[in-house]
């Protein structure tokens, strides 16, 4: 829980998006823009971070960038 809510506000202010787990092979026909292999500098201004916990605890974590920053 703790851990994935600071990289995804690391990701937010360093503006990084870091890479899909265990993908290697990105089906074509999928058409969405993953990240893949390496991180990737982009533009961030919004993040989601899902957490689940045992035995069925959930949380969704939405942070945004401050305009200023």
């Amino acid at each position: 829980g703790s851990v994935e809510l600071a990289l995804t506000i690391l990701s937010l202010r360093d503006q990084v998006i870091a890479p899909t787990v265990n993908l290697r092979d990105p089906d074509p026909a999928c058409d969405l823009n993953f990240v893949v292999g390496r991180a990737r500098r982009q533009a961030i201004r919004t993040a989601v971070s899902n957490r689940y916990t045992l035995p069925s605890d959930r949380a969704t974590g939405y942070e945004e960038k401050p305009a200023s920053a």
